[in-house]
This record gives C-alpha cells, sequence and structure tokens, in this order.
C-alpha cells in the first residue's frame, strides 16, 4: 500500500502493524480470522505421548520455520522450545515424510495434505501457536492511517460486505473454492490445492473456531483489549529483533467503526 498507490487494503496481521508502525502505520477494519490458523506440527504416530509443542520440542532436535517469526521467541522466552532447535530454512515442503521433525504450517491445510500422500498417511499432531498465547489477528484487512478520512464513505459500506461475505463462504463455498482453485492452476506455482484440500479447509474453519465471534457478538471485530494485551506480549519480543518499535495502542492499529454490529456468526 505504501509502495503502490493504487492499493487501497491489504492484509496486514496484527503484529505487522506492530512491527510497521514507525515507517508504515495502517489501520485494520475488519479481522477476517479470529484465530490464527499456523501452527507447529509433528508425527503424531512416532511421538504418541507428545500432547503440546512443549513435549514434542522435548523429543526432537528440530522445528522448521520460514525465517525469523516472531513468535518462535517469544516460545523460547516462555520456555516452549530452545533457541538452538529452532531451523528458518523450512522452505514449506512436507518433511514428516522423510524427517523426524517438528514444522510451521497451518492447521487448515498440512494436516489434510500428510493425511492423503501418495506414499502413505502422515497423522500429524500440532498446537495452534493461538493457544500457547502468540494470539495476533492474523489476517486483518487494513488500509494506510493517511488515508482514513478520504476513505470513510467506501468503508462505511465496503466493511459490512466483507462481514456478509465471510458468513456467505462459510454458508455456501463451492463457488469461491472453484474460484480459488481455479487460480492455483493459473499461478502454476509450488502450491497445489484439491478440492480435498478446499473442502477440508472449510470444516477446520468451523471447527477450530478460526472463523467466529470472538469475546462479542460482532462478527469481524477486533478486540481492543485482545490487541493491547498483545501488544504488550510482543513489542519486548519485536525489539529484542532489533526493531524500532513504537509505544502504542489498540487504538492506533485498529477501528471497529465501519462493521455492522448486528452482522453474527451463529456457528
Amino acid at each position: 500500500m505504501y509502495s503502490d498507490d493504487a492499493i487501497t487494503l491489504g492484509y496486514v496481521g496484527t503484529d505487522v502493524a506492530i512491527t510497521r508502525f514507525v515507517d508504515a502505520p495502517t489501520i485494520a477494519v475488519f479481522n477476517a480470522l479470529n484465530i490464527n490458523p499456523q501452527v507447529v506440527l509433528w508425527d503424531g504416530a512416532k511421538h504418541p505421548t507428545a500432547l503440546t509443542l512443549a513435549d514434542a520440542a522435548k523429543e526432537m532436535k528440530s522445528i522448521y520455520v520460514y525465517g525469523d517469526p516472531a513468535w518462535t521467541r517469544y516460545f523460547v522466552a516462555q520456555g516452549i522450545l530452545s533457541k538452538d532447535q529452532i531451523d528458518s530454512n523450512y522452505k514449506g515442503n512436507l518433511l514428516l515424510a522423510t524427517e523426524d521433525a517438528a514444522h510451521q504450517g497451518f492447521a487448515t491445510s498440512e494436516p489434510y495434505k500428510y493425511a492423503n500422500l501418495e506414499s502413505g498417511a502422515v497423522n500429524v499432531a500440532y498446537t495452534l501457536i493461538h493457544d500457547l498465547g502468540w494470539n495476533s489477528y492474523a489476517q486483518n484487512l487494513a488500509l494506510r492511517a493517511d488515508k482514513l478520512e478520504e476513505l470513510r464513505p467506501c468503508l462505511e459500506l465496503l466493511v459490512p460486505m466483507l462481514q456478509q461475505a465471510q458468513l456467505d463462504y462459510l454458508a455456501s463455498p463451492d463457488r469461491a473454492n472453484a474460484i480459488i482453485k481455479a487460480a492455483v492452476v493459473a499461478y502454476d506455482s509450488w502450491w497445489t490445492q484439491s478440492d480435498g484440500d478446499l473442502a477440508n479447509g472449510v470444516e477446520q474453519m468451523r471447527k477450530l473456531k478460526i472463523i467466529g465471534n470472538g469475546d462479542t457478538p460482532t462478527f469481524g471485530d477486533l478486540e481492543e483489549a485482545r490487541v493491547n494485551d498483545f501488544i504488550g506480549k510482543a513489542t519486548p519480543v519485536l525489539r529484542e529483533q532489533g526493531l524500532e518499535i513504537a509505544d502504542i495502542a489498540a487504538s492506533d492499529i485498529v477501528n471497529n467503526e465501519f462493521l455492522n454490529p448486528d452482522i453474527t456468526f451463529a456457528g
């Protein structure tokens, strides 16, 4: 959004909003996912007594992640992981088919893919990073903070549409799933998406309450108490990474005023 003025809205997780507030401040106006679907997963058959990530970490040498995500530092500080077992070179492959390790992934994707491997099913276990305290909102639709007033008339109309569209997708996902699958084929990257993947994703979003109301009946809101709690957790971790982090509050990065409070998720 800051590099291309033609982009009005983008996905900005709460952790990213905190990280970039100094040089690229954003305001989130809609929370697409109440719970972050990111997980750390491992082979449950090989580690049947590992019920949590802390249990699994005691039984394996490596935890593979993309780059240097701040949540790994938080988990080290909490004693869940040790710094020397974090490997930052994960490439997105289904490595549990060949290696006894743990890796970053999504509850809505990799467990299904592992269960349906042509070479034989891997029955994974996992922990949501949300459940371990890193409770950032993962996919907030946000805009540049300096565009808020200019875009206010648009947001008043658009945000309730986004609320309803998310609920309509859960109720009847087939048309949107077909569009998603066609896009994956057209982009022709390393990522794959089958009909089963997509149907499972919807099922898991319901089952794990990844999409839901949160603590209020308004669907899609960003609860300021939760955001402030997360800011308190994330700020020292991000500063430890050498980042310049401003002293901010939830009201600096979220705005719920455009939501229709009557739109709610009935489950």
